[in-house]
């Protein structure tokens, strides 16, 4: 059995989902003042960009409470730090994988890398909650109030928006579901999918340095007895992975 590494010409794996315990900021006093409120992040990875927005509170006990927002998806952010204007904090990837924030904070800005076990990938916040590149706040609806437009007798449900304005819509025409229920979507090809899978053997070392052991669930798919294992914890990262093998075509969904 072989284990899906990735995509070639670059893996472009980077999730932020996951259910963590409530972190405090190493130290006491008023350390992290400087850090508390809103911050709006951009993370690049490769040639992907990715928003978020990042707040951080005073606890009830003086500590830092941090919270992460991306594609619609919440998550804590725990073992925040900060040392003069070193700054860090972890989150937890789908498996269990922590990925780990070093930084540098300078007023109203800080920069700094992630690393995990999916390579690394560059952040930096302003603070706020506007765009810090990319299409202004108000050329891109709101994540929650997805226009819906009736024109020329069709149906259309937006799907996304580039740099440039250019809107792309979801046909909803003569659809059994009402489309008001679709209007929460985080955007087409959000999640990007896997459409060139790289595949190893499970001893290979680059498994390990990506989360990835011999008690990992996978999805598991064989044929003519030829056996491909997609580890979950990348599915939960792409959730369509293409494939092609023993003369079938076929998509593995998570």
């Amino acid at each position: 059995m072989k284990f899906v590494l990735g995509a070639k010409l670059g893996i472009r794996v980077f999730a932020i989902c996951a259910l963590l315990a409530v972190a405090s900021v190493v130290g006491a006093g008023d350390a992290g003042e400087e850090l508390l409120g809103t911050w709006s992040v951009t993370t690049l990875l490769g040639d992907q960009e990715m928003q978020a927005t990042m707040t951080l509170e005073r606890d009830d006990l003086g500590g830092l409470n941090g919270v992460w927002v991306s594609r619609g998806m919440q998550m804590d952010l725990r073992n925040i730090a900060v040392d003069g204007n070193r700054i860090s904090f972890d989150r937890e990837i789908p498996g269990g994988t922590l990925i780990h924030f070093e930084g540098e904070l300078d007023g109203d800005a800080f920069e700094g890398t992630w690393r995990g076990p999916f390579g690394d990938a560059r952040s930096i916040g302003l603070r706020g909650d506007a765009p810090t590149s990319g299409t202004e706040s108000d050329t891109i609806p709101d994540l929650h109030d997805r226009p819906i437009v009736e024109e020329d007798g069709r149906t259309k449900l937006w799907a996304a928006e580039d740099d440039e304005g250019n809107v792309e819509w979801f046909d909803m025409t003569g659809a059994e579901i009402d489309p008001y229920r679709f209007q929460f979507g985080i955007g087409k090809d959000t999640i990007p999918s896997i459409d060139r899978p790289e595949y190893v053997p499970p001893d290979d070392p680059r498994l390990a340095s990506r989360g990835v052991t011999l008690e990992t669930e996978v999805l598991g798919v064989e044929i003519d007895g030829i056996a491909r294992a997609y580890p979950v914890a990348v599915m939960d990262m792409h959730e369509v992975v293409n494939d092609d093998f023993g003369g079938k075509a076929f998509a593995v969904l998570w």
